[in-house]
């Protein structure tokens, strides 16, 4: 025996407010000092999870993190100025097709390449993403 909420049994879709589309939030996002062409973006999260990365090299780089069922926390912005050298901006969007998701967007500075991957960090709940200057264009 048991009950369904009306809501999951509907051919149509559901207003947002009405479910639980995100279970993790991003609490803050921090990026440290570039050191030897190298620089490092903590993610703050509730929970331990590693995104999706996508590295664009384009015109402009840039270096996509896909967060799924995730939510920003309500401190932060839309965006983040950084111009460290490496980082020019951090755009931080929520996307609700086709799957719900926080999509962190790194601007990179251009006329470089980019290598980026997971770095080790204290706390489990700390993402870390070290973004390397490897070469001009």
């Amino acid at each position: 025996v048991g009950w369904v909420h009306y809501t999951l049994l509907a051919d149509a879709l559901v207003p947002r407010k009405d479910i639980l589309l995100a279970v993790r939030e991003i609490k803050a996002i921090r990026v440290e000092p570039p050191v030897d062409q190298t620089v490092k973006v903590l993610f703050e999260l509730s929970t331990p999870y590693v995104p999706e990365i996508l590295i664009l090299d384009e015109k402009t780089p840039r270096i996509v993190c896909d967060f799924l069922d995730a939510r920003p926390a309500s401190d932060i912005g839309p965006r983040i100025a950084v111009n460290n050298g490496i980082i020019q901006t951090i755009r931080i969007g929520l996307h609700q097709r086709p799957q719900f998701k926080v999509r962190v967007v790194l601007d990179l500075v251009p006329g470089r390449r980019y290598e980026a991957g997971q770095a080790g960090v204290e706390g489990e709940d700390t993402f870390a993403l070290e973004i390397r200057a490897v070469e001009g264009l």
